[in-house]
C-alpha cells in the first residue's frame, strides 16, 4: 500500500516580495536534497498545497518533510520542515478521532489532552488560554488522536501575543474568500460584536463554479488584529446561471457582434440571435446584415443534473437604414438632405447619413398644393385668378397692410397706388405680386392751369403754374408706383426738374392745398 503525505499549506507572496507572484515549490525528505522535486503552478499571490505527496520509498518511522516556495524572480522562501511518522501497517477499520493534544512553543512537558465524543472529523472552536505566555512570538502546536491511539502529524501555528491590558476585546467582523481569490474577499461586519463567534451565516455560492473549492476566513477584532486563517474544503453542487456580454463592430453593410459567455456551471450552450439563427459554442461571433433590435438569448445546461438557465438581452444593430415619411407642402418642398427641391406631388427618395455615417434612405410621399397668385389688371380694377379661395387685398406702399373690407376676388382701387392680394387656397397661403393703379384722377394737361414741357423729355422738365399760391407739393413716380422725385418748396411759377431716371412712363402728381390733386403722364426718352 502506497504511503502518502497530505500537506495543507497556504503561502502568500507577501512572505517574499509583494511585487512578485509564487510560481513553484520545491520539496524533499529528510536530508536527501539531491532528490528534491520542483513542481510548477500558475503564478499567484498565494498558493494552497493540498496535493498528496508519495512517501512510499521512505523507511517506517520518523521522517522530515521539507518544502520551500519559489517566486517569479527565482527567489526562494525560507524552508518549512514538518516531522511525521510513517507506518506501513494495515490501516485500522476504526478511524474516529477521540481527542486532541496541544502545547505552546517547545513546552511539550505541559501538553494538554482534551477528549471529545468520537467522530470522523472535529471542529475546534474552544478558546485556549495563553495568558501564561510571554509577550512576543509564540508557537501553538496541536495534533489529534484516534481510537487506535495513533497521532496525526503536528500542526504548528505562529502567533504574536501582546498584553495591552485590553478590556473586553471583541470580534467585530470577519472576511472570507474562495480558493486563491483573496483579492475578491468579502467582509462581514457583526451587528453585535462578541468575544466568541460561531459563523452560521448562509454564504451565497451561486457565483462559484461547481466542484471542489477551498474556503478561507479570518476574524477581525476591535484592536484591528486578524486571527490566523481557517481553511476548509467545500463541494459546490451545479447551479447554472446564464449571463453574457457582447462587443460590436459596426459597418455600413453589416454589424459583427462578438458574444462573451459569463455563465456559471454550464456544460452546453444554445444561443438564439433573434433573427432565426443559432449557435452552440461558448463564445460565438454573429454577423447581422439588417438594422433593427434583436433579442439574443443564451440557454446553458448542466449535463449531470439537467438543470438549465436562460439569460437574454436586446441589442440594437445600426448600419444602412431606411424610413418613409408623408409630407404636404405649399408650392414646393426641400428634401431632408437639402439637396433637392420638389414642386410637384409624387414619391421621391433622399439619402442622409445616420449616426454611424452610413446611408439612411428616406422615401418621401409628397403632396404639393399650389396657390394661384396671378392677377388680371384692368386699371383701376384688379381680379385674382384663383377660384374657390379666400382673399385679402393689401396696400404694398403701406407695408402690405390689410385694406379693410377688401376680401372679395375683385378689388377696385379708389386712389392710385400699388396693391396685391393674399390668397388662401388648398390649405396654403401665398401673396401675389404688386400691381400699380395710376389712372385715378389723371387729366390731360390743363394749359390754363399747369404746363409741363417738353413731353416727351430727355431729362429736364419745365412745370409752369398760373397760380402758385394753391400748390402744395410735386411728386413724380414711375409706372410701378415708386417715387423718384418729391418737392414741397414751390416758390416760382416756373419750376425746372431734372428727371435723372430710366426711360419709360412716369406720372407727375400736383397736390393742392385744398386736398385736390391732378396727375399728368410723362414720357422719359
Amino acid at each position: 500500500m502506497k504511503s502518502l503525505v497530505v500537506i495543507l499549506l497556504i503561502l502568500t507572496s507577501s512572505l517574499l516580495n509583494a511585487q512578485n507572484k509564487l510560481s513553484a515549490y520545491e520539496y524533499w525528505f529528510n536530508n536527501d536534497y539531491a532528490n528534491a522535486q520542483v513542481v510548477n503552478f500558475t503564478p499567484a499571490t498565494q498558493h494552497e498545497l493540498t496535493t498528496p505527496i508519495d512517501a512510499s520509498t521512505l523507511n517506517d518511522g520518523v521522517n522530515v518533510f521539507n518544502i520551500r516556495y519559489i517566486d517569479e524572480n527565482n527567489y526562494y522562501s525560507s524552508t518549512l520542515s514538518k516531522i511525521f511518522y510513517k507506518n506501513t501497517q494495515t490501516a485500522f477499520t476504526n478511524k474516529n478521532l477521540v481527542a486532541y493534544e496541544y502545547w505552546f512553543n517547545n513546552d511539550y512537558n505541559n501538553a494538554q489532552v482534551v477528549n471529545f465524543t468520537p467522530a470522523t472529523q472535529h471542529e475546534l472552536t474552544t478558546p485556549i488560554d495563553a495568558s501564561m505566555l510571554n509577550d512576543g512570538v509564540n508557537v501553538f502546536n496541536i495534533r489529534y488522536i484516534d481510537e487506535n491511539n495513533y497521532y496525526s502529524s503536528t500542526l504548528s501555528k505562529m502567533f504574536y501575543k501582546k498584553d495591552d491590558q485590553i478590556i473586553n476585546n471583541k470580534i467585530f467582523g470577519y472576511h472570507y474568500w474562495f480558493d486563491n481569490d483573496f483579492a475578491n474577499r468579502i467582509y462581514v461586519s457583526l451587528a453585535t460584536p462578541a468575544t466568541s463567534v460561531q459563523v452560521l451565516d448562509s454564504i451565497n455560492l451561486h457565483q462559484i463554479t461547481k466542484g471542489t473549492h477551498t474556503f478561507h476566513f479570518q476574524f477581525h477584532d476591535s484592536v484591528n488584529v486578524w486571527s490566523v486563517v481557517t481553511t476548509d474544503t467545500i463541494q459546490k453542487q451545479p447551479f447554472p446561471i446564464a449571463n453574457f456580454s457582447y462587443n460590436d463592430v459596426v459597418n455600413c453593410d453589416s454589424t459583427i457582434v462578438a458574444f462573451n459567455d459569463l455563465s456559471i456551471d454550464g456544460d452546453t450552450y444554445l444561443w438564439s440571435f433573434g433573427n432565426g439563427n443559432y449557435d452552440s459554442t461558448a463564445n460565438p461571433t454573429h454577423t447581422y446584415y439588417t438594422s433593427g433590435n434583436y433579442t439574443v438569448a443564451l440557454t446553458i445546461t448542466d449535463t449531470t443534473t439537467q438543470l438549465d438557465s436562460t439569460f437574454q438581452q436586446t441589442i440594437t444593430v445600426i448600419g444602412n437604414t431606411s424610413d418613409s415619411i408623408v409630407e404636404t407642402a405649399c408650392n414646393s418642398y426641400i428634401s431632408p438632405s437639402g439637396n433637392y427641391q420638389y414642386v410637384t406631388s409624387g414619391i421621391y427618395k433622399d439619402t442622409i447619413p445616420n449616426q454611424y455615417s452610413c446611408d439612411s434612405i428616406i422615401t418621401i410621399n409628397l403632396t404639393v398644393n399650389n396657390v394661384d397668385t396671378s392677377v388680371s389688371s384692368n386699371d383701376p380694377v384688379l381680379t385674382s385668378n384663383a377660384n374657390g379661395a379666400t382673399y385679402q387685398w393689401v396696400d404694398c406702399n403701406n407695408n402690405y397692410s390689410f385694406i379693410t373690407g377688401q376680401t372679395n376676388q375683385t378689388f377696385t382701387a379708389t386712389i392710385n397706388g400699388s396693391y396685391a392680394v393674399i390668397v388662401t387656397q388648398n390649405g396654403c397661403v401665398d401673396t401675389s405680386a404688386c400691381y400699380s393703379i395710376t389712372s385715378i384722377g389723371i387729366e390731360e394737361n390743363n394749359m390754363a392751369e399747369v404746363k409741363i414741357y417738353p413731353n416727351p423729355t430727355r431729362g429736364l422738365i419745365n412745370i409752369d403754374f398760373e397760380n402758385i399760391s394753391n400748390i402744395q407739393m410735386i411728386s413724380i413716380a414711375n409706372a410701378v408706383g415708386q417715387e423718384v422725385y418729391h418737392s414741397t418748396s414751390i416758390s416760382k411759377k416756373n419750376t425746372v426738374v431734372n428727371l435723372d431716371a430710366q426711360k419709360g412712363l412716369y406720372f407727375i402728381t400736383i397736390y393742392y392745398k385744398n386736398g385736390a390733386y391732378n396727375v399728368y403722364k410723362l414720357i422719359k426718352q
